[in-house]
């Protein structure tokens, strides 16, 4: 961290890892290393490294995913599970409907089978006359 940067050692951090994960140095779905590696890396406090990850998570860049660790967050990820969740969703309710008509269909012959068979017992067939 630069001495002559008059901004606080933790807004220095988080703005270089920041800078990295633009670069591809962390991608998308990356664990960031822990704490006490970024500390030592940057030749800072493990409570300013702290600061700096909780900046860029506040920010929405990092994610936490306890007890795994801290990971890159992709900044269309939300997005696309969404887009995924909504097209799953337009399938299903596709799906649902096509049980639907089948269901009615079906409920529909049974029903048309039980009305026949209910005439059929009102109606007894006059079939040939026995006897004489």
């Amino acid at each position: 961290m630069s001495e002559d940067d008059p901004r606080p050692s933790y807004v220095q951090v988080a703005d270089d890892l920041r800078r990295s994960i633009e670069r591809g140095v962390y991608r998308p779905g990356q664990r960031l290393p822990s704490g006490r590696a970024l500390a030592r890396q940057y030749g800072v406090a493990l409570n300013t490294a702290q600061r700096a990850v909780d900046l860029l998570k506040a920010e929405g860049v990092l994610v936490s995913h306890p007890p795994r660790g801290v990971f890159v967050e992709s900044p269309d990820t939300e997005r696309e599970q969404q887009t995924e969740r909504g097209l799953e969703y337009v399938e299903i309710m596709s799906q649902i409907d096509d049980l639907r008509t089948a269901f009615r269909d079906q409920m529909s012959a049974v029903d048309q089978r039980l009305a026949s068979l209910e005439q059929a017992i009102r109606e007894p067939s006059q079939g040939p006359k026995q006897g004489g």
